[in-house]
């Protein structure tokens, strides 16, 4: 109803207050707005990122925790991607995945999958620069530092970046492949879904095949054994695409992925 009646436009200018409480509590507001599905467009179409950008330039961690939350909402939908893309405010979210905050991190892994939905954005995703950071925090290693959420939709990310063609060779020369190859055993079934959806997009171009070949093809057949239904769609998928090659296909074979 807020947006509706145009209330947003009133807190998007508190967004903007020189106080950062008061900018905290609108930039709340403004994510809070956005979480449902009716908002999202109109809010965009009525200007509410250009009083985000602002925000996103704020010294503060809670304001910018929640205008990230914000922009995470915003992108849900699929035809707000090209404004927020081409704002400009793509660069200020690669920047959060690098934030000393859990949550600014998660809510701008969160953003950045979310965006990864045409090819336009992956190939500017690349180009600014966004890779190194997203596997930065899929590999979290430190246990006290661990945040799921923000490693589950880092690797969706990836996984949404791989599905481009163009974006293959960035993400390969980063070690993308032998990251998800490393993540389709855990135990955390969402991230090992995004890691084997990331391995089933490589395995969809032939050109990615001699790089594939090296990593262990024999994870990818158990997870054939898997209960759950989309693990083993993604797992005979990327062996689907795999088998096209005459290599791997022998490599299939010997490692038992034809056995009864």
């Amino acid at each position: 109803i807020m947006a509706e009646v145009g209330m947003t436009d009133i807190i998007a200018k508190l967004a903007r207050d020189p106080d950062s409480e008061v900018s905290h509590q609108a930039c709340g507001v403004i994510a809070n707005i956005a979480e449902r599905h009716g908002n999202k467009i109109a809010m965009v179409e009525q200007g509410i990122i250009h009083h985000l950008q602002f925000s996103m330039l704020s010294k503060s961690i809670p304001v910018l925790r929640e205008s990230i939350r914000a922009f995470a909402n915003l992108s849900s939908v699929i035809e707000n991607t090209p404004c927020i893309v081409s704002s400009g405010v793509l660069g200020h979210l690669i920047d959060a995945l690098n934030s000393p905050d859990t949550l600014c991190r998660r809510f701008a892994t969160l953003a950045m999958s979310n965006l990864a939905s045409t090819d336009d954005s992956k190939i500017r995703i690349i180009r600014e620069q966004g890779i190194l950071p997203l596997i930065s925090i899929v590999r979290q290693t430190e246990k006290n530092q661990i945040d799921k959420q923000s490693q589950q939709h880092a690797m969706s990310c990836l996984a949404n970046l791989a599905s481009c063609a163009s974006c293959h060779e960035n993400l390969l020369d980063s070690g993308c492949a032998g990251l998800s190859m490393n993540y389709i055993k855990s135990s955390d079934l969402n991230l090992r879904t995004n890691a084997l959806l990331c391995i089933s997009n490589f395995a969809s171009s032939n050109k990615t095949h001699a790089i594939l070949e090296k990593c262990n093809i024999q994870e990818l057949i158990k997870n054939l054994e898997c209960t759950d239904r989309l693990v083993q769609l993604r797992a005979v998928t990327s062996l689907r695409g795999l088998s096209t090659n005459p290599s791997c296909r022998e490599r299939i074979i010997s490692s038992g992925g034809v056995e009864p």
